[in-house]
């Protein structure tokens, strides 16, 4: 099996300028807009959470949907259950 690869700067190359990449200064804008899209993404999943937790989940246990109990129905079941 062959590990090395054959010219990467030609490679590298030839791939920027598939994107659309012709300069350092658009690999660089293209490096900034990625990680602030990433960015966006990781703060998106840390408001859903925080939604889930602090909102949603409490207002489906308090329904009783999804099988969930609210918390002092829980810790009362708890109690019962003890020998």
């Amino acid at each position: 099996m062959n590990d090395n690869i054959d010219h990467p700067v030609i490679k590298v190359a030839s791939a920027w300028t598939a994107v659309g990449i012709t300069s350092w200064a658009e690999a660089a804008s293209a490096g900034t807009f990625f990680a602030s899209a990433l960015a966006a993404i990781y703060t998106f999943a840390l408001l859903c959470e925080w939604f889930w937790k602090r909102v949603w989940r409490p207002l489906f246990a308090h329904f009783g949907w999804f099988g969930l109990e609210p918390a002092g129905q829980r810790r009362i079941a708890d109690k019962d259950e003890q020998p």
